[in-house]
């Protein structure tokens, strides 16, 4: 099957105005014609990935020929990069073609190639192009990846695969060489051979590669994490374990750690027993991540301690979860479980809306959107009264200047607009509705009808509300009917009950338009 892919370098130039998109999709229909696939990675000039024969190249727009690097494969994986394979060789590349070079990148490190697919330098470069690396060292840098990278792909399938004998290439004086996908695995998988198979791990090699990893700052959190959790279990030494833990609290937010030292605190192993300090711990687990496991276990602890003496010890989130199964901090807000329902409670932990929604979508003040389990979203207000029925497939929130709130609600793939009682302030007609997160201030919700876009600039009354386009101003009324055009530099606001107001044109000139009927006529 033929397919034609667009990359994002093609997309940049499209923005850019250097192409319309029509004009690209002219270009590679008439592409296509000539060639078995075209990939639209234009590399400055309207330079095509172009397929013949089982093999890329790049040509104008015409079809011509421009390279001749024998690409075995094109492949644009994601947004930003695609990678091409040369030589039997793959290279990522992020950037078009400059002055008749393109620069090529393998483990984050760079080199120039020439449009016959030859390398002109050594990978001593950065992404902008400067140079950033020894040239031995980058040599170093490709061999270890290299190896790594093989290693991977070779065993991504096995349970148990010999990780000990990348000691042999990985070092301490390497390691840090390693890219960070990389570096993770190796020191996982170490872990792992490690732990099943004690006595086939040259412990020398293996702990002085470790030092280094731990060691590192600069090293991913999971890469150190894997060494921390392999040394506690296999020491014997309370006190070693319980500093070890403290350690990485101190370096890293992690629930699997918090509890641990909070278990290590709470019965005095390791150190000396303290029973509120282990709270602590708890409550960071719990906060830093709910679903995770060990946070569970966290959970269970500040129960009990609440459960065994809730009065000598300061344990608030003991006390909420005696009345919920989770929580989730967010904000000045606090999201909670019961039986798989879900609630919110306000930082005091007063609760704000009852445990009986699958999801809360959003929140502002006083109201809520919610998500039903019969899959539908409603509008719902402090306390839990339930001001729409569940009847919309999606809902945002805002708030005006004034704090006037305005929800928008989408039902079959159109969008309405709802007050802050949940009343129906137009009918579903509008195509598209585009909101700015909190509160409104120099951004307004977008509303498009019919393919004309235009600002929310203020809340319907009499059944008409300001918009703009192109800072211009015009009145819209609920049907998305355009009564005023926006051709006016201001319009005056406008209560209920009002039929005009005063609207200010391109020559300063004051005029008074009626919202009804869109007529103009001077002031007085």
């Amino acid at each position: 099957m033929i397919s034609v892919r667009i990359t994002l370098i093609s997309l940049l130039l499209l923005v850019t105005g250097n192409l319309s998109a029509q004009d690209d999709e002219d270009i590679v229909n008439r592409l296509m014609e000539k060639y078995e696939d075209v990939a639209s990675c234009m590399m400055v000039d309207g330079m095509y990935g172009v397929k013949k024969d089982g093999i890329w190249e790049f040509s104008d727009a015409q079809g011509k020929i421009l390279t001749d690097m024998h690409i075995t494969e094109l492949d644009d994986y994601s947004w930003s990069t695609f990678t091409i394979t040369v030589n039997g060789q793959k290279y990522e590349v992020e950037e078009p073609f400059e002055n008749g070079r393109l620069l090529v990148n393998r483990y984050k490190r760079y080199a120039y190639m020439d449009k016959k697919g030859k390398l002109l330098t050594p990978f001593i470069y950065d992404r902008s192009g400067e140079k950033a690396f020894d040239a031995a060292e980058s040599t170093e840098a490709l061999h270890v990846n290299d190896v790594v990278g093989d290693f991977i792909e070779k065993y991504k399938y096995s349970l148990n695969p010999p990780t000990d004998k990348l000691l042999d290439t990985v070092t301490p004086s390497n390691v840090h060489l390693l890219i960070d996908d990389y570096a993770e695995k190796v020191a996982g998988g170490l872990v792992q051979y490690a732990l099943n198979n004690p006595d086939k791990v040259d412990k020398k090699k293996l702990e002085a590669l470790f030092d280094v990893i731990f060691n590192n700052e600069d090293f991913y959190f999971a890469t150190v994490k894997a060494i921390a959790i392999y040394r506690y279990r296999t020491n014997d030494d309370d006190e070693a374990r319980f500093k070890l833990m403290q350690e990485m609290a101190r370096r890293f937010n992690d629930a699997e750690v918090y509890t641990l030292c909070g278990d290590m605190l709470r019965e005095g192993r390791g150190c000396t027993k303290n029973v509120q300090e282990a709270i602590s711990y708890y409550e960071m687990a719990v906060i830093d991540d709910g679903r995770d496991s060990y946070a569970e276990k966290a959970r269970q602890a500040l129960r009990e301690l609440w459960q065994s003496d809730s009065t000598r010890y300061e344990n608030k989130y003991g006390m909420l979860l005696m009345h919920y199964d989770d929580f989730r901090i967010i904000q000045d807000y606090v999201f909670v479980k019961r039986g798989g329902n879900t609630g919110v409670c306000d930082s005091t932990f007063t609760e704000l809306l009852p445990c009986r929604y699958e999801t809360v979508k959003s929140l502002m003040d006083s109201l809520f959107v919610v998500e039903t389990f019969n899959g539908g979203v409603q509008l719902v207000k402090t306390g839990g009264e339930e001001l729409t029925a569940d009847i919309y497939d999606y809902m945002r929130i805002g708030k005006y200047p004034g704090d006037t709130y305005i929800v928008f609600a989408q039902k079959d793939d159109k969008w309405g607009v709802l007050d802050a009682e949940g009343k129906t302030v137009t009918p579903f007609v509008f195509d598209h509705v585009s909101i700015p997160y909190f509160s409104f201030g120099d951004s307004y919700p977008t509303i498009t009808k019919d393919d004309e876009v235009f600002d929310l600039y203020r809340l319907f009354k009499n059944k008409r509300a300001i918009i703009r386009k192109n800072n211009h101003y015009g009145i819209i009324d609920t049907d998305g009917i355009i009564i005023v055009p926006c051709h006016y530099s201001s319009i005056d606001t406008f209560e209920e009950g009002v039929t005009t107001t005063r609207a200010i044109k391109e020559d300063d000139s004051a005029v008074i338009i009626n919202i009804i009927t869109g007529e103009e006529k001077p002031t007085d």
